[in-house]
């Protein structure tokens, strides 16, 4: 039996300053012990450590440049028995099993409320009194109920199965999965190992036992008792005791809200394509009618009354186009090669029509693109420079350290307004459509890069893409 603790000084290190001392004033409160300093990196916590001492410390896992595992190593070099916690809201499979592996003292992953921190402060009062007590022939009864503690809190589904198939261990989650107890769980046969065994033409679970296969992983989609319809990643790897297969370990995860918005993903770029087939076809039909039918009018009658139907079927047309396009183009930009810049800028200039407005071109760059979806960002920006700049507007492609920029002298646009215009179907101008500026965000996104309006040289509009690959040589 070990003396009473009269206070224990508790090292507690979150990048989160406020998140610890939420966690801090709880603990005191609940214990009027525990006397707590915060950190907020690793290098703050060793430093805090080299000048006093403490009794636990109590980590996250995600720290400013490091991890909690190696903060823990480098507190093992100089405290080889100091108490360790990783409390952590990075909590997962992977991570309480490499906490094991380095010797942490105990895991729990973040609550979102105050039994979590409850649950911490009865793990650090049970991590000191240990320490302080010096090793016994209990020892290693702790240790292994530390371990079945950290198992029982992840947030994935853990077992052992025996050579036969059956649940030989499981923790709390998975039991919760079958809306049952452990204890009532264990010895059953597993549905996933009958699943597995199912599955080719050889039976992988034997093949694992025997030492043929190092892993077994896949998905599996069933009804749960405790969960309804769901599904599951999985992972099996044999359990191997003094050099001998005895079973497997397998763990799982819920990823049933994945594939449900995959699948939303694929229903909605099946009703895009619909969509892109319906403008394709329907509305262009009608319109060559009436492009037809101008024509035969304006070879019968001169009237001001057919030139605005002229500009409104030209808006029409203009319309579709970029529709199909943002409905077309919403993938990343695949087929990349080395393209020259200034080529590409030239090639675009003479697609659009450019009336007295002049180009002046001042890079040499290659980039890592999508070459005719780089020409479309070209086409829409010099596009944009001439409707809101002039038929006599100066346009100039140049170099930035991490992209380029390409800029007028027109009037530019108010700073107001430089965060909306790349917003779908916003216009200053009648002939506008409202979808150019939204493309060229749709197809600078699709290449990993970013852009952003901002002012010109001349006080024009200034279009910097910025994050751009360049071409390897």
């Amino acid at each position: 039996m070990c003396p009473a603790i009269d206070s224990i000084r508790i090292l507690h290190v979150d990048d989160e300053p406020d998140a610890a001392d939420s966690v801090t004033a709880f603990r005191q409160r609940a214990d009027d012990r525990f006397v707590t300093e915060t950190a907020t990196s690793a290098g703050a916590g060793l430093e805090l450590l080299s000048e006093r001492e403490f009794d636990c410390v109590i980590s996250e896992y995600d720290l400013p440049r490091t991890d909690g595992i190696e903060f823990l190593e480098a507190v093992r070099e100089d405290h080889p028995t100091l108490p360790f916690i990783l409390f952590t809201g990075a909590g997962s499979e992977e991570v309480a099993s490499e906490a094991i592996a380095a010797g942490v003292t105990d895991y729990l992953p973040k609550g979102s409320d105050s039994d979590g921190d409850t649950v911490l402060s009865d793990r650090v009062l049970d991590a000191v009194e240990s320490a302080r007590s010096g090793p016994d022939p209990t020892e290693r009864t702790r240790k292994l109920r530390k371990y079945e503690r950290m198992v029982n809190t992840m947030q994935e589904a853990a077992c052992i199965y025996d050579p036969d198939g059956r649940f030989d261990t499981v923790n709390e989650y998975l039991a919760e999965w079958y809306g049952t107890t452990r204890e009532e769980i264990e010895g059953r046969r597993s549905a996933l190992i009958a699943h597995i065994r199912r599955q080719g033409q050889t039976d992988r679970y034997e093949e694992l036992l025997d030492g043929d296969r190092a892993e077994i992983h896949g998905e599996l989609e069933d009804e749960f008792p405790g969960r309804g319809r769901a599904v599951l990643e999985y992972r099996l790897t044999p359990l191997t005791v003094e050099g001998s297969v005895e079973g497997a370990v397998g763990v799982a995860r819920d990823i049933t809200e994945h594939r449900e918005r995959e699948r939303e993903l694929r229903r909605q770029n099946e009703r895009l394509d619909e969509f892109a087939s319906v403008v394709s076809h329907d509305l262009r039909n009608p319109l060559q009618l009436a492009d037809g039918r101008l024509e035969l009018a304006r070879a019968e009658c001169d009237t001001e009354h057919l030139a605005h139907v002229d500009r409104a079927l030209d808006r029409m047309d203009a319309l579709v186009e970029d529709l199909l396009t943002l409905a077309r183009d919403g993938e990343a930009a695949a087929d990349r090669d080395r393209v020259d810049l200034a080529a590409v800028a030239e090639e675009s200039w003479g697609t659009v029509e450019t009336a007295d407005a002049t180009l002046v071109i001042d890079t040499d760059r290659t980039v890592d693109a999508d070459e005719s979806r780089l020409r479309q960002v070209f086409e829409n920006l010099v596009g944009n420079a001439i409707e809101h700049g002039g038929d006599d507007v100066t346009v100039t492609v140049g170099d930035l350290d991490d992209g380029f920029y390409v800029e007028d002298d027109g009037p530019g646009i108010p700073e107001d307004d430089r965060e909306d215009v790349f917003d779908a179907g916003v216009s200053t101008t009648e002939a506008g459509t409202g979808f150019g500026l939204r493309i060229v965000e749709q197809v600078v996104e699709d290449h990993g890069w970013e852009v952003a309006a901002s002012d010109g040289r001349d006080g024009g509009a200034r279009f910097e893409i910025t994050g751009v690959t360049d071409g390897s040589e």
